[in-house]
């Protein structure tokens, strides 16, 4: 396992991240702590300085990805949506940020599931 806090954000939002997604997604168990490894540093703010700033001015393809950041850290860590998305706000938005940003997202955004709360307050 790498300890990728001692690497460059663009070695780990470029190919050797997507690479790590990729077999993450494939159910490769081997790809976990690498990815848990990213997503510690990443909790920890270790990133933070490359989320900032507009890369330059062309338009780009973004998505809101929320659901796929919580079923990554649920799979990992066994974080449940309630934690995910109301226990931490700054872990939330750092979450966000890098699973766009390892899927190759260059523009990033943030999305709330609000319908969920709704959902919640009416039972």
């Amino acid at each position: 396992m790498t300890d990728y806090s001692t690497l460059s954000f663009s070695q780990i939002a470029g190919a050797e991240g997507a690479s790590i997604m990729r077999r993450f997604l494939n159910g490769e168990s081997s790809a976990n702590a690498d990815l848990l490894s990213i997503i510690n540093a990443a909790t920890r703010g270790d990133f933070d300085d490359d989320y900032a700033g507009n890369p330059d001015n062309a338009v780009k393809v973004t998505t809101s990805c929320h659901l796929m950041a919580l079923a990554v850290v649920h799979k990992l860590t066994g974080m449940n949506a309630s934690d995910f998305y109301k226990a931490d706000p700054q872990r939330y938005v750092r979450l966000n940020c890098l699973i766009q940003r390892m899927l190759g997202i260059e523009r990033l955004t943030l999305g709330w599931p609000v319908y969920a709360f709704e959902a919640e307050v009416l039972g």
